[in-house]
């Protein structure tokens, strides 16, 4: 199966994917904090936003996340790297989408 074909909501059962699960109240938890410089926090079921660094520039990271046939957890190809800069615009403007949202009954 493609993992394009696979749900990424549905979970695996792994130990790895059960270790790092956290109730809703404790989302802004860090999940993992690496010697590599990465660190990472749970968006829901295999989503995540993390802070990586690549070619010497620091970058978010939100991305989907998929169970190869191992069991383990691997990037997927859906997710956006942003800039610092990108993130502030992306912070900036999440008071209006709420108010959308809010004004479509979401």
């Amino acid at each position: 199966m493609s993992k394009r074909a696979r749900d990424p909501d549905a979970s695996s059962g792994s130990d790895n994917e059960k270790a790092t699960k956290k109730s809703k109240k404790d989302d802004a938890e860090i999940l993992d904090e690496s010697d590599d410089g990465k660190t990472e926090w749970e968006l829901g079921k295999m989503r995540k936003v993390s802070l990586n660094e690549f070619k010497g520039r620091v970058l978010v990271d939100i991305r989907e996340f998929y169970s190869d046939a191992g069991g383990d957890i691997k990037p997927g190809k859906k997710g956006i790297s942003l800039s610092p800069e990108q993130w502030e615009a992306l912070k900036a403007a999440i008071p209006k989408v709420d108010a959308a949202l809010k004004k479509k009954g979401k």
